[in-house]
């Protein structure tokens, strides 16, 4: 009898399955029922989007049938787009919510300035265009609503002002150098080279903040060479 219950049940359950796989069947006979075939040819079904926007991306653009879930359009507010950039990981430290950014690469991007808005808590490994493998951050930055011409998987370069100071002194960057352990430029006092050892403060990939040392108006070598030496007459 045991067996027998066991044998009723699976058959039950079995027979289950095709009920429901033929409800199935005819829910979506009920929805292709809605128009007939000529119909459907001149001016298709009328399909509503839970928002406005506009249209994005197409991920289909033949005619076919659209399994269920499958995304027929991807559609999208330009009014409220963010910029995201991918920053190395070193630099992302130096980042905060709320810095400011430059934007160019398209006209009229000068007088665009947007904000930081996140910085993603994860990294990511992509290769640079040397071929080398470096770790990433995804920087999510906030434009100040809608942006005339741009438009989603736009590329836009952008510069995150990550410190300000005014009225500071600054440098090139291939002026300064390392002399018995600390920072040092060549200075051209009345013509000749001058070795000054210099604080520095914040710097970027060109400029760097000379914070004691030199003065307004002194002029340094930019590329100083090995063979520069304390006293060496300027050539002008």
């Amino acid at each position: 009898m045991k067996t027998l219950r066991t044998k009723l049940s699976r058959d039950l359950w079995h027979h289950r399955g095709q009920v429901l796989s033929i409800a199935a069947e005819v829910r979506s006979a009920e929805a292709l029922s809605l128009t007939d075939d000529a119909q459907r040819s001149a001016g298709g079904i009328t399909v509503r989007s839970e928002s406005a926007g506009t249209i994005l991306f197409l991920p289909e653009r033949s005619g076919r049938m659209v399994g269920t879930g499958e995304p027929i359009m991807v559609i999208g507010s330009l009014d409220r787009m963010d910029v995201v950039v991918d920053a190395l990981s070193e630099d992302a430290l130096t980042i905060r919510p709320g810095q400011r950014v430059h934007f160019a690469g398209w006209e009229g991007a000068d007088s665009i300035q947007g904000r930081v808005r996140y910085v993603e808590p994860s990294a990511f490994t992509k290769r640079s265009a040397l071929g080398v493998e470096e770790q990433r951050v995804n920087v999510v930055i906030e434009l100040p609503g809608s942006v005339a011409g741009l438009g989603d998987g736009f590329r836009v370069e952008t510069a995150i002002v990550v410190h300000a100071t005014a009225g500071v002194l600054t440098v090139p960057v291939s002026s300064v150098f390392r002399d018995e352990g600390a920072w040092t430029v060549f200075a051209v006092v009345d013509d000749r080279l001058e070795k000054r050892p210099v604080g520095l403060g914040a710097r970027s990939s060109e400029m760097v903040e000379v914070i004691s040392g030199l003065v307004e108006g002194h002029e340094v070598i930019r590329y100083p060479g090995a063979g520069m030496e304390n006293g060496v007459l300027v050539a002008r």
